[in-house]
């Protein structure tokens, strides 16, 4: 599903500048059903993927929402569907109740060795194959020539002269004659044979002469390029090692840097932890982090969901007759419960998150600072809406199991205006220059 050009939508995306880890932000944004959400990975692929099913989920809310408000019947509309709708709403509405337990319930850590990288260069060195390869190249054999014949003896031409030969004197030279001419044949024949021989033999040492430089040029190219393919892996294979060692030891610094308190180590370690917690998608996990070395003091300046970003749907009917599905709303009384219960928790949330991580005691004090940009209103200002300063020690000392949110809240003598759903601000323990733009 392509979300590209749709007015609905809005995606910004952005690589984040971390000294120690590279990673990929997307602020995405459904302007119908009032969404925002700040999704963090550290692999681009999986970031887009993660995209694409958010806005996928939140297409088919919008879908069914118009159809609901439209008052259109639909063939899926049946008793059946609308009790499921109710069960998703019901649900939902426990999430927020349960925000705060969902955190007591789940590991938190990160996990250092996790994050470095353990892969393998997934490319055998070719070497051995190429050389194998070399030399089980195919050569020439060298071929068998042929002896030449041995030259006729001209002794054996020698004609043996009896008596009458030697008395009749044209009888002998006839004789020599013959035998001078039988000489000359065998001569001219074994010359022959030898120009014969002798030239299928150089034709022989000529073609094996061509067929072994022919293999040894090929030979010379083979390594060459086997030359040039090891070559090539040892780059690529020095590559791969010097990024994966350079990502490892990022790591190994920003956990060393991390254990000292340093300021950019610290925002980096809790900007992982909070982006990585686990709500409900109306909270849009945008926030600011700022971690004062000297003080060892901690702020988070969190953006949390407007009041007409809550869910208050607490049952769905569906109407036979006209075939359409209605909502049922909680009550402004509920409404308010739910939205302040969920407000504070999602404070003391936070809270829990940073102290329970820091096994080092790098953070002594923490400001939580809750902020809501309500876009409906005439004036869509910035306003905090709750703000609370805590040390370790005194949070330390809270069963978060059993407590009530908004008495803990109190106690931690945390600032806070009315009910919550009213919207109205108050001075944060201390301001940060930053904007939820």
């Amino acid at each position: 599903m392509s979300f590209e050009g749709n007015e609905l939508y809005h995606i910004e995306e952005w690589t984040g500048q971390s000294p120690y880890i590279k990673s990929y932000y997307a602020k995405i944004q459904h302007k119908g059903l009032g969404r925002l959400l700040l999704l963090k990975d550290f692999d681009r692929e999986n970031l887009q993927r993660r995209i694409n099913e958010q806005l996928a989920t939140w297409d088919t809310i919008w879908k069914l929402e118009q159809y609901k408000k439209d008052n259109e019947p639909n063939s899926i509309y049946n008793h059946e569907f609308a009790d499921q709708l109710t069960a998703l709403s019901k649900s939902n509405l426990k999430l927020l109740k349960d925000i705060l337990l969902e955190s007591l319930n789940t590991e938190i850590q990160l996990d250092w060795d996790r994050l470095k990288d353990h892969a393998t260069f997934p490319i055998s060195n070719p070497e051995s194959a190429l050389l194998a390869e070399i030399d089980d190249m195919p050569f020439p054999v060298e071929p068998l020539f042929k002896e030449l014949p041995t030259e006729p003896d001209e002794e054996r031409f020698i004609p043996q002269l009896g008596f009458f030969d030697k008395l009749f004197a044209a009888r002998g030279k006839q004789k020599k004659d013959e035998a001078e001419a039988a000489f000359k044949k065998a001569k001219d024949r074994w010359e022959a044979e030898v120009t014969r021989i002798e030239t299928e033999n150089r034709e022989l040492r000529n073609d094996y002469l061509s067929k072994l430089a022919e293999a040894e040029t090929l030979k010379k190219t083979l390594i060459e390029q086997c030359e040039q393919k090891v070559n090539e892996w040892h780059r690529l294979y020095r590559e791969f090692t010097d990024k994966k060692d350079a990502h490892n030891n990022a790591i190994d610094q920003w956990k060393r840097d991390f254990s000292e308190g340093k300021e950019k180590a610290v925002n980096e370690y809790y900007d992982f932890i909070l982006h990585y917690s686990a709500y409900p998608d109306i909270v849009s996990k945008i926030f600011e982090l700022t971690f004062n070395e000297d003080e060892k003091l901690f702020v988070v300046d969190y953006l949390l969901p407007a009041p007409r970003q809550f869910p208050n749907v607490s049952e769905v009917r569906f109407i036979p007759p006209r075939g359409i599905l209605k909502d049922s709303y909680l009550s402004e009384r509920q409404f308010s419960r739910l939205y302040n219960d969920a407000i504070y928790k999602m404070a003391l949330r936070t809270l829990y998150e940073v102290f329970k991580t820091d096994d080092t005691g790098i953070v002594k004090e923490l400001v939580y600072n809750g902020w809501v940009v309500d876009d409906k209103s005439e004036n869509p200002d910035q306003r905090c809406l709750i703000s609370l300063r805590v040390s370790k020690e005194n949070f330390a000392a809270l069963d978060l199991q059993y407590v009530d949110a908004k008495t803990c809240f109190e106690q931690l003598n945390g600032r806070v205006k009315d009910d919550l759903t009213f919207m109205n601000p108050v001075e944060p323990f201390v301001r940060t220059r930053f904007t939820f733009s």
